[in-house]
């Protein structure tokens, strides 16, 4: 459970989004909050990581959306794109640590509609972090035209747009635009994407989009005109849900020209918040905005209400809305304002907040908090399943994110069961990149948990993951040198000496016969000289180096050379330090490396600039 004092009503359309990077985006009129959410132990929060940023717009915000799973041209994995009512968009990220509270506006731009009000933007964002391919938003007009925007990121972090396509459809005021994703658009033309057009008439419309944004065309129509706007949606394998006034509409997708409709009828009063998708369990979760719950499930190729398990999961919601609360509560004032499934569907997260906290004209100092509800069939043998999922890589998102399935909330005995469990994985030796995760994932508990017990249960782990890497760095190293790819420079020289004394040591004695040999005439193994005094240097741990004047240099995660520069990076989950490389030596055998591994070697997080 985290609270949020918010000051004003979510957005009612795509107001709230959990990101893969384990983020909670909450939009509002006038601002955007980011939550990173913490672990809990047996309900307790052992680390303290948790930041909730406020960032004020300058002009009334009309939409919000993610950047998720951004490709490696983008400095970050993870950006919100704002639509404003001037008709512009506005980027928010941080260059930075995005767990810490410095994110601003990184890019803005104009979608050229002049006067026109613009009222809709994609909930979603097509990116794909495998390749190139420029991620996208488009914005919808009251007149019906359609706006796709190409969003670039220079090397500084910032965002500008690329490329725009516009385009005019047959429906007025567009209200709700999604796009669908890649794996869903089994026959799709290709190098095309797929995006679902609602107006405030009720009709929806599928429309396909050149991924080079060159031209536009209808594909299908969804919806007739019947006066009923769609209010929400959810985008899953093959499958797109619509929420309207008492009603579901399911589109399957899978023959992207000539969808499959279902309509299926719910309470005609409820106005629809929310709708997400549950693959792992085949179902579908809608609320209501007065906070009715219902579920569809499929049988025999139609979807269908689970009345009794409506009841059930509602009860069960409502208890975990009472029981965060300290004082007696009325759960008649409580308003629904959107939801979300965990990543391995342990949890129905939702938002939700007290209809009594708000002024009407004010919107004063409401709270709004978001609530974990475990659902009922969850149980250790699922945490295990998933845990081993993780370690074979699938999974969508940062590790973080789906961990919190396995270990979130947990008591500790649960934990330690989990990680012997993790321990005692029959994976084979040559699985490198499975042995690796599995070390990561060890490595990253602990900094979320932390704990005596936890790190007598890891305690190899980080030298094992630096042995992975240490051979993986050798043999890139003896690849790159022996194809001649690169001038080495006399920085490269000194790194070489470096890294040679660094691991010819008795710490490494165990791999040094399964690496390829690396020395040249420049590389040497005499004990290292500090770049001050001339000293002998000597290894303090695995992380720091230190000559007998007391100089101290810190040794690169990722390089294993010593630096003591300005400037570095650091892992933003353990903290590991990584050198950072200058414009000028963007050539070099080091930089080479640094780009080869831009991960951390311990516990795969991302490296950001070190704030000064």
């Amino acid at each position: 459970m985290i609270d949020i004092k918010i000051g004003g009503r979510p957005l009612p359309l795509g107001g709230i989004h959990w990101s893969g990077a384990n983020r909670w985006f909450i939009g509002t009129t006038s601002r955007v909050f980011i939550i990173t959410p913490q672990f809990m132990v047996a309900g307790n929060i052992p680390r303290k990581h948790e930041v909730t940023v406020a960032i004020e717009a300058e002009n009334n915000i009309e939409g919000l959306c993610l950047l998720d799973d951004l490709p490696s041209s983008f400095p970050y994995a993870n950006a919100a794109v704002v639509l404003a009512s001037d008709s512009s968009i506005r980027v928010l990220s941080s260059k930075h640590n995005p767990d810490t509270s410095n994110w601003q506006e990184m890019g803005k731009g104009g979608f050229g509609m002049g006067s026109e009000l613009v009222y809709a933007i994609s909930s979603t964002l097509f990116a794909d972090s495998s390749n190139s391919t420029t991620p996208v938003v488009a914005c919808g007009s009251v007149g019906g035209r359609i706006s796709v925007v190409g969003l670039d990121a220079a090397s500084d972090g910032s965002v500008h747009a690329s490329r725009v396509l516009a385009f005019e459809t047959k429906q007025t005021e567009i209200t709700h635009l999604a796009w669908l994703q890649k794996s869903q658009n089994k026959k799709r033309q290709p190098g095309h994407r797929t995006l679902a057009v609602c107006s405030t008439d009720g009709q929806v419309q599928l429309w396909s989009v050149a991924e080079d944004l060159s031209q536009a065309a209808a594909l299908a129509n969804i919806c007739n005109r019947d006066w009923r706007s769609v209010t929400a949606h959810a985008v899953g394998d093959n499958l797109l849900v619509l929420g309207k006034l008492g009603q579901a509409i399911v589109v399957d997708t899978r023959n992207i020209q000539q969808p499959i409709v279902q309509e299926v009828e719910l309470d005609p009063s409820m106005t629809i918040i929310a709708c997400v998708i549950d693959e792992h369990r085949h179902k579908i979760y809608i609320g209501s905005y007065d906070f009715k719950i219902f579920v569809l499930t499929l049988c025999d190729g139609s979807w269908n209400r689970a009345i009794k398990e409506e009841k059930t999961l509602l009860e069960g919601m409502r208890e975990t809305v009472v029981s965060s609360f300290t004082t007696e509560f009325n759960m008649q004032r409580l308003f629904l304002r959107g939801m979300a499934i965990s990543p391995h569907g342990r949890y129905l997260a939702f938002v939700a907040d007290d209809q009594v906290n708000w002024d009407l004209v004010t919107d004063g100092s409401a709270i709004a908090r978001i609530h974990f509800h475990q659902l009922s069939d969850w149980t250790l043998e699922d945490s295990k399943r998933t845990l081993a999922r993780v370690v074979d890589g699938h999974c969508h998102g940062d590790l973080r994110y789906n961990l919190w399935d396995v270990f979130n909330n947990e008591p500790m005995p649960v934990i330690a069961e989990l990680i012997e469990y993790l321990k005692q994985l029959d994976i084979p030796r040559d699985a490198t990149i499975r042995q690796q995760q599995r070390l990561v994932i060890l490595n990253l508990i602990n900094c979320l948990v932390g704990g005596d017990q936890l790190k007598q249960l890891v305690a190899e782990a980080p030298g094992q993951a630096l042995d992975h890497h240490v051979k993986a760095l050798f043999e890139y190293i003896h690849s790159t040198l022996s194809s001649k790819t690169v001038a080495v420079t006399v920085e490269d020289k000194e790194y070489l000496a470096q890294i040679n004394w660094l691991v010819h040591r008795p710490d490494y004695a165990h791999i040094i016969d399964q690496l390829p040999s690396i020395v040249d005439n420049a590389a040497q193994r005499e004990p290292l000289t500090c770049p001050v005094c001339q000293e002998n240097m000597a290894l303090l741990s695995r992380q720091v180096a230190c000559c007998s004047s007391k100089h101290i240099f810190d040794i690169c995660s990722v390089t294993l050379g010593i630096f003591n520069s300005p400037g570095s990076s650091q892992c933003g989950m353990c903290m590991a330090k990584r050198k950072h490389v200058g414009s000028g030596h963007r050539q070099s055998l080091v930089s080479q490396i640094i780009d080869r591994f831009p991960l951390c070697p311990f516990c795969k997080g991302r490296f950001y600039p070190a704030t000064m």
